[in-house]
């Protein structure tokens, strides 16, 4: 039958019989729209429907009448003793832990509003810290990202301590982890499977050791392993012999995990990037610059917008990186030494990318680089440029950058700069630069030397 002849015969089904039909799961108003035709409301049925939804206002969709039952989010006590069982596996209720750590560990299950599910997976990220810092560490950006109390916004709630825990996955854990997205979802992952297609996709260290007569799937299942530890993962089935058979996923891990994952295979074709550090909010804007940075290998452009303390290392960056722009920043320590690794950059500019004091380029550094502009540098007093650093340098910006004394004495040997650009300078800097000045033999060979405001 075609799609509506069977939504017409399922309709009148349940309008002559008495049937009780459960829907699990509905997550969106257009999912029971596509369904409806199927399933008749009001008196006209004899029939009852139960259905599932994490959203009240699809249930209100579907029907404003009908009976809503909503489960009541756990009590400041159920909250934390749910959350000991996973962050110590300890199932005495007599069980205490140290003050501090309880009374950072509370602060921080009050923010999960209640909801199991988050507080799982927060205690599944505590079950993996040992020492007060740790934990002190966690509760900083717990503090910083979850509001507190009850109210809207409970499913990110949930995704945000979703987000936060995966943030803190060690590294090789992370593409095991995405990788689950690739199963239906409620579906039962057979454990001696996923072992080996996590081999097969390269997930595994090349350097490993293994222990007796282990073989590597028995390694790699350790891995499935954290991840149960960490709660990010359910146990499925349990053999005879205590080893895990299977295993599934909460559908919000799985969501989480899909989001994720689609991101991952976008970003790995994206050649241009325009991104706002206060528009990332996990775990804290340095890891998101470098997560993000890291997962985007074939850029060209990147132009970062907003405050971030240090940048991160040269070797997340794109090898293919040409043009990079930092626009307030605020760098408190010397961006150059990680910059001039950079061994296909052009273009490099920035406004308030760097509030120190001195900034130094090292020889056979910026192999490439062919414009720079440095604007609005307001602590910069010296810069050094040392010989055989940026050689290919043709064009030089500086402006607004009030107590620089003068230009580098390197730039005398930077044979190929062809323009040199003052803007809003005080007239000291300038006097220095023009001919019969202190600094004019550093610049002399430059053709073209324009001075603005």
């Amino acid at each position: 039958m075609r799609d509506e002849e069977l939504a017409k015969k399922l309709n009148q089904v349940q309008k002559e019989k008495r049937c009780l039909v459960i829907l699990d799961d509905i997550w969106g108003k257009e999912a029971w729209d596509l369904l409806s035709p199927g399933f008749p409301l009001g008196q006209e049925s004899r029939s009852k429907i139960l259905l599932t939804t994490c959203n009240r206002e699809v249930a209100l969709h579907i029907d404003p009448s009908g009976f809503l039952h909503e489960p009541g989010y756990l009590n400041e006590e159920q909250s934390w003793e749910l959350f000991q069982k996973k962050a110590f596996h300890i199932n005495d209720p007599k069980f205490k832990i140290f003050k501090d750590m309880e009374k950072l560990g509370r602060e921080m299950v009050a923010r999960c509003a209640g909801l199991p599910l988050a507080i799982i997976v927060l205690g599944g990220l505590l079950v993996t810290k040992e020492t007060l810092d740790e934990w002190e560490i966690v509760h900083r950006n717990i503090k910083l990202h979850l509001g507190k109390g009850q109210g809207e916004g409970q499913q990110l709630r949930v995704h945000e301590v979703l987000a936060l825990s995966y943030f803190e996955l060690p590294y090789e854990l992370k593409p095991c982890f995405l990788y689950l997205s690739h199963f239906p979802e409620d579906f039962n992952i057979p454990t001696k499977k996923l072992v080996r297609l996590w081999v097969a996709e390269g997930f595994v260290p090349l350097k490993y050791e293994l222990e007796g007569d282990e073989m590597l799937e028995d390694y790699v299942e350790r891995y499935l392993v954290e991840l149960i530890n960490r709660c990010m993962v359910q146990v499925g089935v349990i053999g005879s012999n205590g080893r895990i058979k299977s295993c599934r996923l909460h559908d919000l891990m799985r969501d989480y995990a899909c989001q994720r994952q689609s991101r991952k295979i976008s970003s790995t074709y994206l050649q241009s990037l325009s991104m706002n550090t206060e528009m990332l909010s996990f775990p804290d804007k340095v890891v998101d610059v470098g997560h993000v940075v890291q997962g985007c290998p074939r850029l060209h452009k990147l132009h970062i917008e907003g405050w971030i303390n240090k940048l991160p290392n040269h070797q997340e960056f794109s090898p293919y990186l040409a043009k990079l722009t930092l626009w307030g920043s605020r760098l408190a320590k010397d961006p150059m030494p990680i910059l001039k690794k950079l061994p296909y950059l052009r273009v490099l500019r920035g406004w308030e990318a760097f509030i120190g004091k001195q900034m130094v380029c090292s020889e056979k550094g910026f192999p490439q680089l062919k414009s720079l502009l440095l604007r609005g540098l307001p602590n910069l007093q010296e810069w050094t440029v040392e010989t055989g650093a940026m050689l290919r340098l043709c064009r030089l910006e500086i402006t607004d950058c009030n107590k620089l004394l003068t230009v580098p004495h390197g730039l005398k040997f930077v044979g190929m700069l062809k323009e040199l650009e003052i803007q809003w300078m005080p007239r000291a800097f300038k006097h220095r630069l023009e001919e019969e000045g202190d600094d004019f033999y550093k610049v002399q060979h430059v053709p073209s030397i324009i001075f603005l405001n």
